[in-house]
């Protein structure tokens, strides 16, 4: 009885699409809305990593980090300190699923890279494909898996020279990839459904 599907991956469409024959299937991108995130915040903390992560990349950033940097990394519970603690950080950690778990060869853009974006926080990580085609340019620091302490320490003894990334990235996602630009996607791919039924 569905007529219209939306899915946060195109190669989910191409699967999905020849099983659902009655269905329209389409790709969406994810997307946050920039008000709930603090993008103005005094930037106390130094480097973020929550919820799953790349486990021998972060136990070298555990070992390996000079105490007066400050790293918090694991699971936030409550999302209004997970939006505080991405307020207040300089360096978020985001990987795709696809390198962080085996089980898993799509490579998703999830909603994590925006918030990190709205939050006004400098991506190191490795960057989806998806994101590098949506933006016109990769927004993200690609993570030294080898030497993650010298490059973390790098960073953030030159962190003015990525500021200009950083707003970058932030009047990007302002300008094309709010909630409020995938919900007007939406919406046209809706109407064009409808043109479409009426047409046959």
């Amino acid at each position: 009885g569905i007529d219209v599907l939306f899915v946060p991956h195109p190669e989910f469409r191409d699967r999905l699409q020849p099983h659902l024959r009655a269905c329209k299937v389409h790709y969406v991108p994810e997307a946050v809305n920039p008000e709930d995130y603090a993008c103005d915040a005094v930037k106390s903390l130094d480097v973020l990593a929550f919820g799953r992560g790349l486990i021998p990349y972060h136990n070298k950033l555990d070992a390996g980090l000079d105490p007066s940097i400050t790293y918090q990394h694991g699971r936030i519970e409550k999302r209004e300190d997970l939006k505080k603690a991405m307020a207040a950080a300089k360096i978020i950690i985001n990987f795709p699923r696809s390198i962080t778990e085996e089980t898993t060869n799509v490579e998703m853009l999830t909603m994590r890279y925006f918030q990190t974006i709205a939050s006004k926080a400098l991506i190191l990580g490795h960057c989806p494909v998806l994101l590098e085609e949506l933006f016109g340019y990769n927004p993200v620091v690609e993570a030294d898996q080898k030497n993650p302490v010298k490059q973390v320490v790098k960073i953030l003894g030159n962190f003015e020279e990525y500021q200009d990334l950083i707003d970058r990235n932030y009047n990007t996602f302002i300008n094309g990839h709010t909630f409020q630009h995938r919900w007007q996607q939406m919406k046209e791919l809706l109407l064009d459904n409808e043109s479409s039924a009426i047409g046959h």
